[in-house]
């Protein structure tokens, strides 16, 4: 009997790979898990506080760095619980920011002294200062005081007209150089302190106030007058009597003047 070829035992085929057919269990893709896991963004707040911090050195003086430090401590919180980077820009965002704050309050502690000791020099007066007495005003120590002050100023009135007579004396002095040099007196007292060997190194000026004394000169005449403003002028120990006058403008007590020797 013949074996019907068609009645074989057939191997079974393999299953056909496609792109049509898709597995029962697809292979997971551990390399993307991986690598998504290890590179975790940095922590969105220490960015910012090192930016804060950086700015309060230049536009925000006072809002960046409080701030800064506070975006950065709460970086530092969140990256020792989550392990995101960020911790070395959270802990410069936090330094820049407390030097930052610390150097904007001493700025401005400096700039307000300098405020109130301007302020208080324009609104009080020596005058002012020297009148300040305690609430026990009345008392024998007060009237001391008080008496001592006034001496001490009248004091410094005959010493301050003193000097007014000695340097319209040493003005006369140079005056009178420049008349024999050059046969005749300046226009101007600034002549005596000019040219290659000058009469006088400086004009000198008023004591109190540093105006320059008054110098007139009139040609015609071929003379001058000296005057300088007096204090106390009713104190003439040490003054001349004949060389004090009635107000001279821009006087408004006693001048003292001298005039040519010429």
């Amino acid at each position: 009997m013949q074996e019907n070829p068609n009645s074989r035992h057939r191997e079974p085929l393999p299953p056909a790979t496609g792109t049509g057919i898709k597995s029962a269990n697809p292979v997971p893709n551990f390399h993307a898990a991986n690598q998504s896991s290890a590179n975790p963004a940095t922590n969105g707040f220490a960015i910012a506080s090192l930016i804060l911090g950086i700015l309060g050195f230049i536009l925000l003086p006072f809002i960046g760095p409080i701030l800064a430090i506070i975006f950065g401590a709460v970086a530092l919180s969140q990256i020792r619980k989550s392990n995101q980077p960020g911790s070395v820009l959270a802990k410069l965002g936090l330094g820049l920011g407390i030097c930052s704050l610390a150097l904007t309050a001493i700025a401005v502690t400096v700039f307000g002294i300098s405020l109130v000791r301007d302020f208080t020099g324009r609104h009080t007066t020596p005058s002012v200062q020297s009148n300040l007495t305690s609430p026990n005003a009345g008392t024998s120590t007060d009237s001391a005081d008080a008496g001592s002050s006034s001496t001490n100023s009248e004091a410094n009135e005959i010493d301050r007209d003193s000097q007014r007579q000695t340097d319209l004396t040493n003005i006369q002095k140079g005056l009178e150089e420049y008349f024999v040099d050059n046969n005749q007196y300046p226009d101007s007292l600034s002549e005596l302190t000019v040219g290659s060997a000058p009469i006088m190194d400086s004009i000198p000026t008023d004591p109190i106030n540093k105006s320059p004394y008054v110098y007139s000169y009139v040609p015609l005449a071929g003379g001058y007058t000296l005057d300088a403003c007096l204090e106390d002028p009713q104190d003439t120990n040490q003054l001349d009597n004949n060389d004090i006058v009635s107000p001279v403008s821009p006087c408004t007590t006693e001048t003292y003047q001298l005039d040519n020797q010429n």
